[in-house]
């Protein structure tokens, strides 16, 4: 156990938590760090944004998430961005938050 982790006295060998949340990199490299908690918040913030729930399925391909949300970004589809938001808030305000949301997936 490295120092650091000793002194917070909690080290995880596995991720937890909802597996659609957990960053598609860790199963590439088995290694649980800090970007699995950006990407959360991506997800989270992304899942704001359109008001939509993360589909459940343990067939799914995680990764496709991620891409469809930087999709709809390059392409500026603000569409996909709930209503409500669009009637509350400008359209500056809603590119920027989109775009943060792509960040933090990106890790």
């Amino acid at each position: 156990m490295q120092p650091a982790a000793r002194r917070h006295g909690l080290v995880l060998e596995q991720p937890c938590g909802t597996r659609g949340y957990i960053d598609p990199t860790y199963e590439a490299s088995a290694t649980v760090n800090h970007k699995a908690d950006v990407y959360s918040l991506g997800v989270v913030l992304f899942q704001v944004l359109t008001g939509r729930k993360l589909v459940h399925s343990d067939d799914r391909d995680w990764s496709l998430f991620a891409k469809t949300a930087r999709s709809h970004y390059e392409n500026g589809n603000l569409n996909v961005i709930h209503p409500d938001l669009h009637k509350q808030t400008d359209q500056g305000s809603l590119k920027k938050v989109l775009r943060n949301s792509i960040l933090l997936l990106q890790g």
